[in-house]
């Protein structure tokens, strides 16, 4: 009996598989399907605005940098009798605040001091005990420290449990003791920079 002949064989396969990815191909290509294309895009918005119903702090870039340029500065003003410019310092993220702290420095220690060297060590120290300081009253308050106000700095002082807080922190920072905290707290300081001015002549 005579073998039937397969209607399909291997070539009428080979051929038929090739001519599918051939059109597949030219259907890629120049159909105007991508299937490697994104189809969408993200928009990070870091200020949004208030149809969000939210409103944020401007972001200060300067509190991040180092700060050592802008001591430089100030240490080169400070020894050739000069005030500095308060206005680029805003610009850097220093606060008035502690701008007042420097300007205190300098009438405490202007006499002293002359080389912009030395001065430049001066106010490297005394910035990290303003930072402190400052990191002491924002982690007992639960807010940035350069957003208190007097009338906060008294109200923190004012509560017991508050200001108790507050000295056991300065405390453990700064090794002293609760007294001497709590005697210059009955001062009424007004602002971080007197703290920082009283730890710094101590």
């Amino acid at each position: 009996m005579e073998k039937q002949k397969k209607i399909v064989g291997p070539l009428e396969w080979f051929s038929l598989i090739a001519g599918l990815l051939i059109f597949g191909y030219i259907l890629v290509r120049y159909g105007g399907c991508h299937p490697m294309e994104r189809t969408e895009t993200t928009e990070i918005v870091n200020n949004p605005g208030h149809e969000w119903g939210e409103h944020r702090r401007a972001y200060k870039s300067g509190k991040k940098k180092s700060v050592d340029p802008v001591l430089e500065q100030i240490a080169a003003q400070f020894s050739g009798g000069k005030n500095p410019d308060y206005k680029a310092l805003r610009k850097e993220g220093i606060t008035e605040d502690e701008m007042n702290f420097y300007d205190q420095l300098k009438e405490e220690y202007g006499g002293k001091i002359g080389r912009a060297k030395n001065w430049y060590k001066v106010l490297k120290t005394a910035r990290s005990t303003y930072q402190s300081v400052s990191d002491v009253f924002a982690d007992a308050t639960g807010q940035p420290a350069e957003t208190l106000r007097s009338s906060d700095l008294q109200e923190i002082l004012d509560h017991p449990e508050k200001s108790a807080k507050l000295f056991n922190q300065f405390a453990r920072r700064f090794n002293k003791s609760s007294g001497e905290i709590e005697d210059f707290a009955r001062r009424a300081p007004e602002r971080l920079s007197d703290w920082a001015m009283w730890l710094e002549e101590r």
